[in-house]
C-alpha cells in the first residue's frame, strides 16, 4: 500500500470514528440503526483489511465479503432514510411502499442482465456476481438520489434533514463506485480514477454526513406549506374535477 493510499485510509478512519461519536452524542443510534451499523462495519473492516494486507488470499476474501456487507447495509440504510423522508406518503398511499422495492429490482436487474450478456473476463463467476450486485447498488443509490431530488423540488421539501444528508452521501459514493464499471469498458485508461476515485468520494461522503449530523438541530421530516393530508385532499379534488371534465367531453 502506497503512502497516498495510507493517508486516504487514515483520513477515512478518523472521519468514521468522528461521525459515530457525533451520532452517539446526538442519541441518533436508534433513529438510524442501519446507517450507524454501516459506519461501524466500515470502521471495523478497514482495520481488518489493514491487519491482513500482507496475506493476499485472506485480504481478497475480507475485501469482497466487505463489499457485499457494505452493499447490503447501504440498501438497508437507504430504505431507512426513504421511510423517514416519505413517512406521510407511506401512511396515506398504500402503493407508495412499493416504490423502493421496485427500484431495487429494476436497478439491480440492469447490471445482472448486463453481466449475463457480457460477463467480465479474468474473474470467477462468484466475483462476477458480486460486481454486478455492487453495480446494482450503486445504480440504485444514484437513482434514488435523483428520485428524491425530483420529489423534493416538486413538493418543496427541506434538504436540511438527517435522512436527506444520508442519501446525498450515498450518492457520492455511488458515483465513484460506477468507475469500476467504466474501468471494465474503457480499460486501463481509467486506472488512476479507479484507484483514487472511490476512497476520495467516500471521504467526501463522510464529510457530507458529518456536516449533516453536526449542524442539523432537528430532523424535520416534512417541510411543505401544507400537511400531507391536505395535499392528498387537494390531489383527490383535482382528480375528481378531471374525471368530470372527461365525462362531459364524452
Amino acid at each position: 500500500m502506497g503512502t497516498s493510499a495510507i493517508i486516504l485510509v487514515a483520513i477515512g478512519l478518523l472521519l468514521e470514528a468522528w461521525l459515530l461519536l457525533v451520532i452517539w452524542r446526538r442519541r441518533l443510534l436508534r433513529a438510524f440503526p442501519f446507517f450507524s451499523v454501516y459506519i461501524l462495519a466500515a470502521l471495523a473492516l478497514a482495520f481488518t483489511k489493514l491487519a491482513v494486507i500482507h496475506d493476499y488470499p485472506t485480504y481478497f476474501k475480507v475485501f469482497w465479503s466487505g463489499e457485499v456487507l457494505y452493499a447490503a447495509l447501504a440498501l438497508l440504510a437507504l430504505h431507512e432514510a426513504f421511510k423517514r423522508l416519505f413517512e406521510p406518503f407511506l401512511r396515506i398511499y398504500s402503493w407508495f411502499r412499493f416504490v423502493f422495492p421496485v427500484g431495487v429490482i429494476v436497478f439491480a436487474g440492469i447490471p445482472l442482465l448486463y453481466t449475463l450478456l457480457r460477463p467480465p473476463h479474468e474473474v470467477s463467476p462468484v466475483t462476477s456476481l458480486i460486481l454486478s450486485f455492487e453495480l446494482g447498488v450503486n445504480l440504485l443509490q444514484c437513482g434514488l438520489f435523483i428520485v428524491f431530488l425530483a420529489i423534493k423540488q416538486v413538493l418543496n421539501i427541506s434538504t436540511r434533514t438527517y435522512s436527506w444528508g444520508i442519501v446525498e452521501g450515498f450518492a457520492a459514493t455511488a458515483l465513484a463506485g460506477l468507475m469500476y464499471a467504466a474501468r471494465s469498458e474503457f480499460g486501463t485508461k481509467l486506472d488512476f480514477l479507479v484507484k483514487y476515485g472511490p476512497p476520495v468520494a467516500y471521504i467526501v461522503a463522510l464529510l457530507l454526513w458529518l456536516e449533516t449530523f453536526i449542524r442539523v438541530e432537528r430532523d424535520s421530516r416534512w417541510m411543505l406549506a401544507i400537511n400531507p393530508e391536505e395535499l392528498a385532499a387537494e390531489v383527490a379534488a383535482y382528480t375528481r374535477t378531471l374525471k368530470r371534465l372527461l365525462e362531459r367531453r364524452r
